[in-house]
């Protein structure tokens, strides 16, 4: 079964790579599980790492960022995901 989680990984570091600046919020939730996932594989550099380019990310693309555009789902989305990821680099 955890080779199985390494090809789940390794096929979603894939995907990262593709995405080539054209990020969205799930990126940034895609960052922060496999932050999460490399912490409980007990690799911290790389723990470290994801979570790190999570919270860059999410700050790069305003996610902090309160206004009035979009509904209250979505800002609810968007500052759940940065307070997430901002905890995940802690």
């Amino acid at each position: 079964s955890s080779r199985l989680g390494d090809l789940f990984f390794e096929e979603a570091e894939r995907l990262l790579d593709q995405e080539l600046g054209d990020y969205s919020v799930t990126t940034v939730q895609a960052l922060g599980i496999m932050s999460s996932r490399e912490a409980s594989c007990g690799r911290d550099l790389a723990k470290c790492y994801h979570a790190g380019q999570s919270t860059r990310l999410a700050h790069e693309m305003g996610l902090n960022l309160v206004g009035d555009e979009g509904d209250k789902d979505d800002i609810l989305v968007r500052t759940t995901t940065f307070w997430g990821a901002f905890a995940l680099n802690q």
